[in-house]
């Protein structure tokens, strides 16, 4: 399954893969792991059967021989479980967004993939910013977007015709009610659902609060913060399962003075004029799909689970939507294809990265345990 390469500053939507570490209970008592997955440069082989290890030959030719019971994926980037997340945000198209959303263009950045997959590592990793043992980068995809915007901050500090700020909100959508997890713990906007509302193009939720972000570290309060308002419950398969979609926004305001022109296109170097950029990136953490037979979930955590894959079958029907409206067969069409979005509250939301002029990565995570192969086959195939 052979995708078509662009630089990053060319693709619109782009695919990153990222398979994490086993963890110990996936690992046998005489420390052997048999993965679900192999990975080669650009490209991520996966066994269809749970029970069979992946097991790779090359002939002389340096061509890979498939086993009957491996599929072959490939993408625009491919990350193994030695690469740290700083290595992703560099080479999967991260830091291109984030640039993008400097100058002013609206960015996504989503992670998807099965419970226990490492999304949220992936997103905000140890929200003190600290290294675990061994040395490994922990720092999450949105604190090192936010060292970048900072960076750019102060160089904007030294120049008395630029400005930047950034402010961030924090939403979750639980059980198909859209949350605000900034909100005070006493207050009623945090318990209630919030509103959403089309503007310019741009869907928002209408009454989130926000905060200002001058540094990481404004950025690890406020994730913090939300973090411990967000839904989770512990599985069978994740004993801090997220129970809710997670979107962090920081709205990146640039303010610039800059020369007028005259009527006839010349310089007038004696006045100027305000320039006004502003862009949102996005950073979503979506709940995990789980078989309710591996998760052994049962009574609101069923209830949860339901709404869970409901939402991420909604996002894969309106991607099929987009897609087919965007074929070539589309120009023969007596009647233009109708995409689903408001089918649930998660694909109304993601309604202005999956259209327009936006840019959008998505970031599927992946486990190597063969008890979750046909969950990873599913998570690639939508990717």
């Amino acid at each position: 399954k052979k995708m078509p390469k662009k630089s990053a500053s060319e693709s619109r939507i782009r695919v990153a893969i990222r398979a994490r570490p086993p963890l110990q209970r996936e690992i046998e008592e005489d420390g052997v792991l048999h993965s679900c997955l192999a990975v080669d440069k650009e490209r991520i082989f996966v066994s269809k059967d749970g029970n069979q290890p992946v097991v790779l030959s090359v002939d002389d030719n340096g061509n890979t021989n498939l086993p009957d019971n491996v599929v072959q994926f490939s993408s625009d980037s491919v990350h193994d479980d030695e690469a740290t997340t700083r290595d992703v945000y560099a080479s999967s198209g991260a830091r291109e967004a984030v640039l993008a959303s400097l100058d002013g263009i609206d960015t996504t950045i989503l992670a998807y993939g099965q419970t226990s997959s490492g999304k949220t590592h992936t997103m905000i990793g140890d929200i003190a910013g600290q290294e675990r043992p061994g040395g490994r980068e922990e720092r999450g995809l949105c604190q090192l977007a936010v060292e970048e915007i900072c960076a750019r901050m102060q160089a904007t500090e030294e120049d008395p015709d630029q400005d930047l700020s950034v402010a961030a909100s924090f939403l979750q959508i639980y059980n198909e009610e859209i949350t605000d997890l900034l909100a005070p713990r006493s207050s009623k906007q945090q318990k209630s659902s919030i509103s959403l509302k089309e503007v310019d193009g741009r869907v928002i939720a209408s009454g989130a609060h926000s905060q200002p972000i001058t540094c990481v570290e404004d950025l690890n309060r406020v994730l913090l913060q939300g973090t411990k308002n967000r839904a989770t419950s512990a599985t069978a398969l994740n004993e801090v399962s997220s129970r809710s979609h997670a979107v962090l926004n920081l709205d990146i305001t640039h303010t610039s003075y800059e020369a007028a022109f005259t009527p006839q296109g010349s310089r007038d170097d004696a006045s100027e004029i305000q320039v006004v950029r502003s862009a949102r990136l996005s950073f979503v953490d979506l709940a995990g799909s789980e078989r309710v037979k591996q998760s052994n979930v049962e009574g609101a955590s069923l209830t949860e689970a339901a709404h869970i894959n409901k939402s991420l079958f909604a996002l894969v029907h309106v991607v099929q939507a987009l897609h087919s409206a965007s074929s070539s067969s589309s120009s023969s069409r007596t009647t233009p294809v109708h995409v689903p979005f408001r089918d649930s509250k998660l694909t109304w939301l993601l309604k202005s990265a999956l259209l327009g002029a936006s840019r959008t990565l998505l970031l599927v995570c992946l486990s190597p345990a063969q008890r979750h192969s046909l969950q990873t086959l599913s998570s690639l195939r939508f990717a």
